[in-house]
C-alpha cells in the first residue's frame, strides 16, 4: 500500500466535529449559530479550511484528491 493510499478517508465526518475533537474550542459555533444542535452549520465557521487557538492547536484541512506522492512523500 503507498503513502497516500493510507492516508484515504474511511469515514465522511462533518468539520465540527473533527475540529471539536482535535481540541479546538467550538464553543462560539454554537453561540454565534443560536443553537449547539445546529452548531455544524455555522456558516461563519464551516468552510474555514483552518483553524488556529495560537499556542494550543493548529488544524489544517487537506484535500486527498488534490494530494500527489512522489518516492513516498506525499505532497
Amino acid at each position: 500500500m503507498s503513502v497516500l493510499d493510507s492516508l484515504l478517508p474511511t469515514e465522511r465526518n462533518r468539520i465540527y466535529d473533527l475540529v471539536r475533537d482535535a481540541g479546538v474550542d467550538v464553543s462560539d459555533w454554537e453561540t454565534s449559530k443560536g443553537r449547539a444542535k445546529s452548531a455544524a452549520s455555522n456558516p461563519k465557521y464551516c468552510y474555514n479550511w483552518s483553524f488556529v487557538e495560537h499556542g494550543r492547536v493548529v488544524v489544517l484541512n487537506l484535500w486527498h484528491s488534490d494530494m500527489v506522492e512522489r518516492d513516498g512523500t506525499v505532497n
